[in-house]
């Protein structure tokens, strides 16, 4: 799971030395159409919705936030 979070974070825009950053969104490598872009590649390949209660930048700070967003996903 964790290395196709990292392929859709590339395809979306992030930068390969930006990826294991500690905060995209302080450091200003995520915006807000990175973020909905990685949204919905997550959806499509994981065949999951994305409740818009989760999506908040605390679920987007860095790949360890998403990859826990989409484990609690998949729980459900």
């Amino acid at each position: 799971m964790r290395e196709k979070i990292t392929e859709i974070i590339l395809e979306c825009g992030i930068d390969k030395e930006d990826v294991y950053c500690k905060d995209y969104i302080v450091n200003g490598i995520l915006d807000s159409l990175k973020m909905l872009d990685i949204i919905s590649s997550l959806e499509e390949n994981f065949g999951i919705e994305i409740d818009g209660d989760d999506i908040i930048p605390e679920n987007f700070q860095n790949l360890d936030t998403i990859v826990s967003l989409l484990k609690n996903i998949k729980q459900e």
